[in-house]
């Protein structure tokens, strides 16, 4: 299992990824998510028959399950557990989507892990003989998670309640129903989530990182990944004081080093923001390594910002729509910034170049 630090993230499809909204498609909005684990590969059928007492050819164990109900998950995860005394379960859409997406390490990508769907699924149209392929055997993701983008449907824990997309701005996402399994079902009925895309689906937007199907409970169409929770009760998130009126959101990303997730409130980040070499949290003096890939996006007040020395990484869109921003600093002695790193998009504001 792979621990995905907690986070927060603009879910659906964002206007900046050059994405063509289609109706599955979730409408845009800021999510956060707590820390999590998720495994790097779908459930193989080998790893199925294994749990659930069935015969499987050789030749077939590394395949991922794909023609599963969400029902049969269930009773997958509860053998499983029964016999690993673990708490596996199926994860949240939105716990997929940011996992997905590389978490805090977010490279803005179109597809889990590139820009170029043959590099990272398998779908059809791309080489895949329109069948399914082992589990693992295209790149991962930034978080070495793979089949992300293509090779089997996966699960998701949460009930439809409508699409709740760009066109239907009204029944926008119910944050709070999420993975609950006393959730009032959508008109669509017992119906739940499913993320990612099949070995059959010809690509085009199907497999973007933000799109979303649904079916029946009982409807034998999909794979699945597993999820649990991280073994302490630490969301992962903290918020973090840097000067008076302006409070960060910071998240681990190793015992020592935290990266930048957002601001508590957009509007109170007005003028010069100083990002800090260093915070500390309940004590303990965390040195501030990254900044995601939407940390500061749609700050409007914000004219400047200096970043510290001990930044080792940028997301692609982290300082994105500051019609404001007209200045960003970095420590002199710092190798790894210079000038070529900035680009100004077509409304004025800079935005990184190479990361």
């Amino acid at each position: 299992m792979v621990r995905v630090d907690g986070g927060i993230f603009m879910m659906g499809g964002c206007a900046s990824e050059e994405f063509n909204t289609l109706e599955q498609n979730l409408f845009t909005h800021e999510e956060s998510v707590r820390s999590f684990m998720i495994s790097p590969f779908e459930v193989t059928q080998e790893l199925w028959a294994a749990v659930m007492g069935n015969e499987v050819a050789g030749v077939r164990a590394k395949f991922p399950v794909d023609r599963v109900s969400w029902n049969e998950c269930q009773t997958f995860i509860a053998r499983l557990n029964a016999m690993t005394g673990r708490h596996y379960r199926l994860p949240t859409e939105r716990e997929w989507e940011f996992a997905a997406r590389g978490g805090i390490y977010s490279h803005g990508y179109r597809y889990a892990g590139s820009n170029f769907t043959d590099s990272v699924a398998w779908v059809a149209g791309y080489k895949t003989g329109g069948t399914l392929h082992p589990v693992a055997t295209k790149c991962p993701n930034e978080l070495g998670l793979y089949d992300m983008s293509g090779n089997a449907y996966e699960w998701c824990q949460d009930l439809m309640h409508g699409w709740k997309t760009e066109y239907d701005p009204i029944n926008r996402y119910e944050g709070e129903t999420e993975g609950k399994s006393d959730a009032q079902p959508s008109p669509n009925g017992d119906c739940h989530i499913m993320r990612g895309c099949s070995y059959s689906i010809i690509p085009r937007e199907a497999n973007h990182v933000a799109m979303r199907v649904y079916s029946q409970a009982d409807s034998h169409i999909a794979g699945l990944r597993l999820a649990h929770d991280v073994e302490d009760s630490d969301s992962g998130l903290y918020d973090v004081m840097v000067k008076r009126g302006q409070t960060l959101v910071f998240t681990r990303v190793s015992p020592t080093e935290v990266a930048l997730m957002s601001a508590i409130d957009r509007a109170s980040l007005r003028g010069k923001l100083r990002v800090p070499q260093t915070v500390t949290i309940d004590g303990t003096r965390y040195t501030v390594v990254a900044i995601a890939a939407s940390a500061l996006q749609g700050c409007n007040e914000l004219t400047a910002i200096h970043l510290p020395a001990t930044l080792r990484y940028i997301g692609p869109m982290a300082f994105d729509d500051c019609p404001k921003l007209g200045r960003i600093t970095v420590d002199s002695h710092n190798p790894v910034y210079t000038e070529s790193m900035f680009k100004r998009s077509p409304e004025g504001n800079f935005l990184f170049k190479y990361y």
